[in-house]
């Protein structure tokens, strides 16, 4: 009876999309939190979200990066290279944070002593950079922008009969202004880059493309129903029954613009490798903010991670391991350094 009124009218359950980025959420927050076994959780139940949906509409969509950025990282952590390098293929195949994936799975062949692939890889990519002796390194994930927004699109007919009117959404952008993500060491050259690992704008644009057909067809299956009734009060009630029909069409009759209105338009990620030591950790916006999150100490072969939010050139980090010297002014302090990936933190 709901969807006979309006698509409104019951509850949200969220767009596909939306699910899946809802457990690799889940999973990154995991992750900061040091669960890994939980982070593993989350990654399967969205890769099977986003499994279903591209079943269900026949087609691949270019998403899953972040997800399997976060299940490549843990496994890192857990000294798991083998495990983490089949979610780096799964990356590079899906073209998905290519330049990211694609380092490490030209780091992690070496590493692993896959010849063949390892060729393959650096004609690719090129060979793999030198890294100091014992470096440790700081992963950056951050949320850039806003996702776009839901708005009506109605055509309202006139009838002998009464009203008819469709009504389904349509995304629109909403502005960005930022530039490229850099993750860098003070003083210690330009830094990393971020790539694009999921650009959610994207992904969720073409997922209402393939369901527009199914709202619209929807949307006219309501119409219809409405003028009949138009019809029937008009022959019940003469001239008032057809206003009360008309004014009833009007006011149901409206597009579903319920979103997740604060997910990031697109998640970025970028590895740096550093020597072991003091360093002054930056995340900058290219042409924006530059946000320096204070000096840390790095020991050898620790993983650092900077979670981030970018919304119109500004810059919000938090940083999740290393040993805090000074935090910069007005910049609060990381946490102090956990316990080894093997006692289940990162």
């Amino acid at each position: 009876m709901n969807l006979a009124l309006s698509e409104r009218t019951g509850a949200y359950q969220g767009e596909g999309y939306e699910r899946v980025l809802v457990h690799a959420c889940l999973a990154l927050a995991y992750l900061a939190q040091g669960s890994l076994d939980d982070v593993f959780v989350e990654v399967r139940r969205a890769n099977r979200l986003l499994e279903g949906e591209e079943r269900l509409y026949e087609k691949e969509y270019a998403a899953g990066g972040l997800g399997h950025f976060v299940s490549a990282l843990a496994y890192e952590l857990l000294g798991r290279p083998d495990e983490a390098y089949i979610d780096y293929r799964r990356m590079e195949a899906k073209g998905v944070g290519t330049e990211l994936a694609g380092r490490a799975l030209v780091r992690l062949a070496s590493k692993l002593r896959f010849e063949e692939d390892l060729g393959r890889w650096e004609e690719l990519y090129g060979p793999d950079l030198e890294r100091p002796e014992g470096s440790a390194s700081v992963v950056l994930v951050a949320g850039r922008g806003l996702a776009p927004q839901k708005q009506e699109r109605t055509l309202t007919l006139p009838t002998p009969d009464g009203l008819v009117q469709w009504s389904v959404p349509t995304f629109v952008s909403r502005w960005q202004g930022e530039g490229s993500l850099v993750l860098r060491s003070a003083g210690q050259g330009p830094g990393v880059r971020a790539s694009t690992v999921e650009d959610v704008a994207q992904v969720a644009e073409e997922n209402l493309e393939d369901r527009i057909g199914w709202l619209a067809a929807r949307s006219a299956v309501r119409a219809g129903l409405k003028l009949a009734l138009t019809h029937e009060l008009e022959r019940k009630y003469d001239l008032l029954g057809r206003i009360a029909g008309d004014v009833l069409t009007l006011v149901t009759e409206r597009a579903d613009l319920r979103s997740w209105l604060t997910l990031p338009a697109s998640w970025s990620a970028a590895r740096l490798f550093v020597e072991p030591g003091e360093h002054e950790l930056v995340v900058e916006v290219e042409g924006g903010e530059s946000r320096s999150l204070g000096r840390f100490q790095l020991e050898p072969g620790e993983t650092m991670i900077v979670l981030a939010r970018t919304l119109r050139g500004r810059v919000h980090a938090h940083a999740i391991g290393g040993l805090a010297l000074r935090a910069m002014e007005g910049t609060p302090a990381a946490a102090p350094r956990g316990e080894p990936p093997e006692s289940g933190r990162p």
